[in-house]
């Protein structure tokens, strides 16, 4: 059975992260292994904003003047959409005020969630990253040598809701380990596990993953104590010509 040791968990405040905390400490329980928390800071955005106004105290006034219907409507520079303005910075670009306050909040939550899990007998500590949420995560998990990554999916309306979100898709096209994406609504036990393999007797490489594959799915499956379906998909250079009824077989 594969054991994971060295576990990183990438924790995200817009999705949730209760569900993956309960399994990150279950997974790190039942291999003994070591979790780093971590969250990364996204791009944000700040208003741009000029100076306050002065406000001066108002006279009293006894008679207000009626403006004439007919009276031409005064023009301004400024439209509305000046007053809306957004300019996009990373938290490098922010002031430094500004960017030790959100790393330091960062930090002090993440201890909280890490002195918590220490509780129940798990080895964590914890890391503020900045910058692009995947290329980070990618390059953490080169520097700290992990063996899984374990994130919540985004959450997406629409026809998003039953994909994963950009940073999960780039991790599991690109990250170095396996990749354990969780939905924050889903049970706590799993029921059925779906193992997809493309064995192919000329590739090596394709054929260990998929027995690093089989390998996970059937050790998960035996923990849960739950189904196990191992799935194969091709496509026939034929098939097309097959079905299109030209070619009788």
């Amino acid at each position: 059975m594969k054991r994971f040791k060295n576990i990183l968990v990438v924790l995200d405040h817009e999705s949730g992260s209760e569900a993956l905390i309960e399994r990150a400490v279950t997974v790190g329980q039942r291999n003994q292994a070591r979790l780093t928390v971590i969250v990364v800071v996204k791009k944000a955005t700040m208003p741009l904003q000029a100076e306050p106004p002065v406000v001066a105290e108002e006279p009293v006034i006894d008679i207000i003047e009626e403006i004439p219907y007919d009276a031409p409507v005064p023009v301004t520079s400024k439209s509305p959409q000046d007053f809306q303005k957004r300019i996009p910075v990373t938290i490098e670009e922010l002031p430094l005020d500004v960017q030790e306050y959100i790393i330091q909040e960062e930090k002090h939550d993440l201890e909280q969630i890490a002195a918590s899990l220490r509780q129940a007998g798990v080895q964590v500590s914890s890391k503020v990253l900045s910058g692009s949420p995947f290329v980070e995560i990618i390059r953490e998990v080169l520097r700290g040598e992990y063996d899984l990554v374990m994130i919540t999916a985004e959450r997406r309306r629409g026809l998003k809701k039953a994909l994963f979100g950009r940073t999960t898709m780039h991790l599991m096209r690109k990250c170095p380990c396996p990749v354990w994406v969780m939905n924050p609504t889903q049970p706590e036990h799993y029921s059925h596990i779906l193992a997809a393999v493309d064995p192919n007797p000329f590739y090596e490489q394709r054929n260990a993953l998929n027995i690093q594959v089989l390998d996970l799915a059937t050790s998960l499956a035996h923990r849960e104590r739950c189904e196990l379906l191992v799935i194969h998909t091709y496509t026939s250079t034929l098939e097309s010509h097959v079905q299109s009824g030209r070619i009788s077989v």
